[in-house]
């Protein structure tokens, strides 16, 4: 998921940022990120879109986003 934010640089609809898994665990997911502030969600339409928070992750953790990115194995 964070991945996927990271590479679109824009936010996205919850639905394209995940495939493989079950709906339950992609909340679980989603929920997680959000709550750790890496990620901010809000209602656009009829979906919930989300967007890395890559500046004010950057502002108060230098470098995490990066570390996160580069040790995240590609699939």
């Amino acid at each position: 998921m964070v991945r996927r934010l990271a590479a679109a640089e824009l936010a996205l609809p919850c639905g394209g940022l995940y495939d493989d898994v079950a709906k339950s665990t992609a909340s679980y997911h989603f929920a997680m990120l959000r709550e750790s502030g890496l990620i901010e969600q809000y209602v656009e339409g009829n979906r919930k879109m989300n967007r890395l928070r890559v500046a004010e992750v950057e502002t108060a953790l230098p470098g995490v986003l990066t570390s996160i990115l580069a040790a995240t194995p590609r699939h």
